[in-house]
């Protein structure tokens, strides 16, 4: 009977082979990311502010409106951001030459005279969702007998930012959730939230779609929400599945929600997400800010977050970190189609996050104010900050800031319910939030500077 195993010739031609086969394999997935890029370099070069580009194969657009209809099919198709609803991109596969990439242009919070734009390149494995709706409008009309008040936020003790007199009509954009408010926009052009029950009812209010209060100032996919792959690139060549965001150069931070959490960027991250995992934001230069739970913490370059989230991608949790992430998993990624060229940061080693969170002695500027506090530190401006030898306080005045989290410092005074919070961005910068007073409360939003 003939022996039925391979012969010992046949077994090491076949491994002989395999270095060949592998490096075969490598070659074509190198080639597919780099026409990949070239290709969405080259056909999305045009692309406009708050606009999509379908940058390679493949993805499926799905439009806000099911009556809507565009076309987003193939290599160079351009779409407005205020009609997409959702994209889904599909993962690298070498066989067939496919690796799904989008370019997209946001103007954010950047103002209209300036005409730069945050890029948005999406690849891979990545479902997205646009959390920002195209608004329907509908006139309104106060219907009285007496003025009707517009309020900062939809809530009867909010703010009024204006009154409305009986029998003017306005255009209404968004209601809330339980559809008491309604989204309008006053006769000065600015925005503000009315009682439903203050205007004429009329069925076509129906058609207004719900407005998260907190993001009632974002523009299209400002806010989204997605999910990506992880550890799923086929080669050292090719970028895990992710979504890269850069700001554009002297645009200052541009503020952001992506699943929930808030992200103000002044530089280029690289994102992941996984439903019932978490959400990654590695810096790879510049600077972040990183909100969720109620916590704040200070992203620097060659660093990274991690932040909880829950079935339905929205934050479960505080972010932690920052941490060194790994060289390895982002020295492919695709910077290529983006605005500006980007020397991916060194990973940085935990004690030099360590010292670059905590502020340098000496003087100090604040060089923005905002908040609802008047204009007392329009008056007070300089100052000096001693901090201690361990880096974990500082004082500013007769106020202590304690260090409660890497980068974060607290001051609190209860008698006078009063919190800080100063957010460490670098040694020389200071992003300082909170309030105080017993009685009307007002708040503070400042950036302080190191003027030595």
């Amino acid at each position: 009977m003939k022996d039925s195993k391979p012969s010992i010739w046949v077994v090491f031609t076949a491994l002989l082979m395999m270095p060949t086969i592998v490096l075969g394999q490598i070659a074509e997935c190198s080639a597919v990311v780099q026409a990949a890029l070239n290709a969405t370099d080259e056909v999305c070069k045009d692309t406009g502010r708050n606009q999509a580009c379908y940058g390679h194969i493949r993805l499926e657009a799905e439009p806000q409106s099911p009556d809507a209809t565009f076309e987003f099919n193939s290599e160079g198709d351009t779409v407005d951001l205020a009609q997409l609803g959702s994209l889904r991109l599909s993962p690298m596969n070498v066989e067939t030459n496919t690796w799904g990439v989008a370019l997209m242009k946001l103007q954010a919070d950047i103002p209209n005279e300036n005409p730069a734009n945050v890029s948005l390149l999406v690849f891979g494995d990545v479902e997205l969702k646009n959390a920002i709706p195209d608004p329907i409008l509908v006139d309104v009309t106060i219907k009285g007998p007496s003025n009707a008040n517009v309020r900062r936020q939809p809530s009867n003790r909010a703010f009024v930012l204006g009154t409305l007199t009986p029998g003017t009509t306005v255009s209404a954009s968004g209601r809330s959730e339980d559809g008491s408010w309604i989204y309008v926009v006053m006769p000065d052009g600015s925005n503000g939230w009315l009682r439903r029950s203050l205007v004429n009812s009329d069925d076509s209010l129906t058609e207004l779609r719900e407005i998260n209060p907190s993001l009632v100032s974002y523009g299209p996919m400002q806010a989204f929400y997605f999910k990506s792959g992880i550890n799923d690139a086929p080669c050292d060549e090719a970028p895990d599945s992710g979504i890269l965001i850069q700001t554009p150069e002297g645009a200052g931070e541009i503020d952001l929600s992506v699943n929930g959490v808030n992200i103000q960027l002044g530089s280029t991250a690289y994102l992941q997400a996984q439903a019932s995992g978490e959400m990654t934001i590695s810096l790879v230069e510049g600077a972040a800010r990183v909100e969720a739970d109620g916590v704040t913490v200070g992203v620097p370059a060659g660093t990274r977050v991690r932040v909880p989230m829950d079935a339905n991608l929205n934050a479960s949790g505080a972010p932690i970190g920052p941490e060194p992430y790994s060289d390895a998993d982002l020295v492919s990624l695709p910077v290529i189609p983006l605005e500006r060229e980007v020397e991916i940061a060194a990973a940085l080693s935990p004690e030099a996050i360590l010292d670059l969170l905590v502020p340098v002695s000496g003087m100090w500027q604040v060089t923005q104010i905002g908040g609802t506090c008047g204009n007392r530190d329009s008056r007070v401006t300089s100052f000096e900050i001693r901090v201690s030898e361990d880096g974990s306080s500082f004082g500013s005045g007769r106020a202590i800031y304690n260090q409660v989290e890497t980068g974060v410092y607290v001051f609190e005074a209860p008698e006078t319910n009063t919190r800080f919070e100063a957010v460490i961005t670098s040694p020389y910068s200071i992003r300082l939030t909170g309030q105080t007073g017993t009685g009307a409360s007002c708040t503070y939003d400042e950036v302080w500077i190191y003027s030595g």
